[in-house]
């Protein structure tokens, strides 16, 4: 069974993941604007931990940074 930092780390991971999918950020961007730290999503996606208040940080730039809603979706929100 996985120890609680592995499944913290997993659970950012996956957030992180999600993210990216919603931005379309780059990896190594992410990691630079969020944790001033290219290599972190490579890092955590090799299954290395990472400190708490890097975990912090980058939770803190998804919540302030929260991705823009895509040109489609705003256009069928002005519809409705």
């Amino acid at each position: 069974m996985a120890d609680m930092a592995t499944q913290f780390s997993e659970k950012l991971l996956a957030d992180i993941e999600a993210y990216l999918s919603q931005t379309g950020m780059s990896i190594s961007y992410f990691g630079k604007r969020s944790a001033k730290n290219s290599e972190l999503v490579k890092r955590l996606r090799d299954g290395r931990p990472i400190q708490s208040d890097t975990e912090q940080r980058v939770r803190d730039f998804m919540r302030h940074h929260k991705p823009r809603a895509s040109k489609a979706k705003q256009s069928e929100a002005a519809e409705l």
